[in-house]
């Protein structure tokens, strides 16, 4: 009866510790497996591997080596925050988590993950711990489990987007060898409008074009795509490195340049300072830039704290003056209607309603620039009129932005101003791992931009990216530039190739990704 017991516990404990090693593992790996491989075959089959091996060792003689134990843990205490983040966001972007280490104080990312990402770590946190009883139990039973433990630790370490992030930064590869910064990173204007007009850019959170295609949310975007299907619309923009996620999709659809981390060092010996970084990219010359040199004013609303992720220093670095956000609204205004990210969209457009009006009294062109919050992952922040059916409130988040979105231009159209207006509308970037991710998965996604405005409606299918955003904007207003570029940005109206149709999707994932050279050339000072 013993022996039963003790083989029932042994697979049980076996199994557990093969799961728990492919978590970590799997899912701190730097990139998803794509194409012709099934992500959860190949995991179920490693696990298998795993458990098997694990029985077939034989029953303990030796004393086990408490060093390899040790590299073990270690190892599996540095996977921990990157399997988490994987699980959560879908992604292993070291760029994008250098960034937000940058970027955010211990009590923004404690508030953000007790709030809105509690579960996938409190399952984390489980497993870990399952993951270190299983393997103390075997280290007692079974022979040769310390030397299982150290090739699992090398495994851990191959893998690791650590590692890769390491190699990309120091390798260069062909493509990155024969992309000369100093020549690509271009722009020069050649002609201004004779004419100025205002400019509206509304950034909504997550809220990508590929949620037109779905059956679950086809009829909450159809305020959305009606307008895009009635104004400029590029139906064909991918997401490439550097631009997925918040500050990066900003950054590129108006500076177009990916935004590149600038190493270890601004993360781990910077002064911790509430505001971040003071300047973003200060030597680039971006959309806020251009146009507060032609007398326009700029104005920014953000739905979140303008200090996390370094946006009030970006913006206020290139030109805006008028910067809006959460922690600008008293405590007694933002009481029941707020997240865990700052207002809920419904009181922040009350916001942009008022400063439309003040700009639009103003005898200067103006822009004005939003980013909502609604949509954002895991399952959307819904204000309270807005309800919610179902399994998922992403739906009513599309339904309820939407309206939102068609309601103001509405409003801007009924209530003109001096000077013509653009209104711009767009993702900031595709949505990270939501309740709605296995829909989206099986789609081709794609980010949305389009520009309402009094030129015929146009649907532009060829490959473009949230670089190409910067120029196609500056020659909407009636801007020209060089060969239609601005910095690694082409204008979509404009027939040279882009970086997409020049390289191909995969291909400028590997000359942006670690490309040093380029992130030097980004982030150097204003006199170099």
């Amino acid at each position: 009866m013993n022996k039963i017991i003790t083989r029932i516990s042994l697979f049980v404990v076996a199994t557990f510790f093969a799961v728990g090693t492919l978590y970590f593992g799997f899912f701190s790996a730097p990139y998803q497996l794509t194409g012709f491989i099934n992500e959860k075959k190949i995991a179920l089959f490693l696990a298998a591997i795993l458990f098997i091996a694990i029985l077939l060792l034989p029953r303990k003689t030796k004393p086990n080596s408490k060093y390899k134990t040790i590299c073990w843990l270690v190892v599996l205490l540095l996977s921990f925050p990157l399997a988490v983040t994987r699980f959560i966001f879908g992604t292993n972007d070291l760029d994008a988590i250098l960034i937000f280490f940058r970027d955010n104080q211990a009590q923004d990312i404690t508030t953000i993950a007790s709030d809105s990402f509690s579960t996938p770590i409190i399952l984390s946190v489980i497993v870990f711990t399952l993951m270190l009883f299983c393997a103390f139990y075997l280290l007692a039973r079974k022979q040769h489990f310390d030397n299982a433990l150290l090739s699992i630790s090398a495994l851990f370490i191959l893998i690791s987007p650590v590692t890769q992030f390491a190699i990309n930064s120091q390798i260069e590869n062909e493509l990155q060898l024969n992309f000369d910064p100093q020549t690509e990173v271009s722009m020069n204007i050649t002609k201004r409008p004779d004419t100025q007009r205002n400019l509206i850019i509304i950034y909504l959170e997550s809220l990508e074009r590929t949620y037109t295609d779905l059956q679950a949310t086809k009829s909450a975007y159809a305020p959305l795509q009606s307008l895009a299907s009635n104004s400029t619309e590029a139906t064909n923009l991918h997401q490439i490195f550097g631009t997925n996620y918040t500050i990066a999709g900003i950054v590129a659809s108006q500076c177009g340049v990916p935004l590149l981390s600038n190493g270890l060092r601004d993360v781990f010996f910077r002064k911790q300072t509430k505001q971040s970084l003071e300047k973003l990219l200060p030597s680039l010359t971006c959309l806020g830039d251009v146009l507060s040199q032609d007398g326009y004013t700029l104005s920014y609303l953000n739905g979140a704290d303008l200090n996390r992720f370094s946006k009030r220093g970006f913006l206020k670095s290139h030109g805006y003056t008028r910067l809006f956000g959460s922690g600008d609204v008293a405590p007694e205004i933002m009481n029941g209607r707020s997240n865990a990210f700052g207002m809920n969209d419904a009181l922040l457009f009350e916001y942009v309603y008022d400063e439309y009006d003040h700009l639009s009294s103003q005898p200067a062109p103006f822009v004005l620039s939003m980013l909502t919050i609604a949509t954002h992952g895991p399952d959307a922040f819904l204000d309270n009129n807005c309800p919610s059916t179902g399994n998922s409130k992403m739906p009513s988040a599309i339904a309820c932005t939407a309206k939102h979105v068609d309601a103001f231009i509405s409003y801007v159209r009924e209530n003109p101003t001096k000077h013509d207006t653009d209104i711009v509308v767009l993702s900031d970037h595709l949505a990270l791992r939501n309740t709605l991710a296995d829909a989206l998965n099986t789609s081709e996604r794609r980010n949305l931009f389009f520009i309402d405005s009094d030129t015929n409606p146009e649907a532009i299918d060829r490959s473009t990216s949230m670089l190409d955003i910067y120029p196609t904007i500056l020659e909407n207003l009636g801007y020209g530039l060089e060969n239609g570029q601005a910095n690694l940005g082409h204008s979509m109206f404009n027939s040279r190739q882009n970086l997409l149709e020049r390289y191909g999707v995969d291909d400028v994932e590997r000359l942006l990704n670690g490309n040093q050279a380029l992130s030097k050339h980004l982030w150097r000072a204003v006199d170099q």
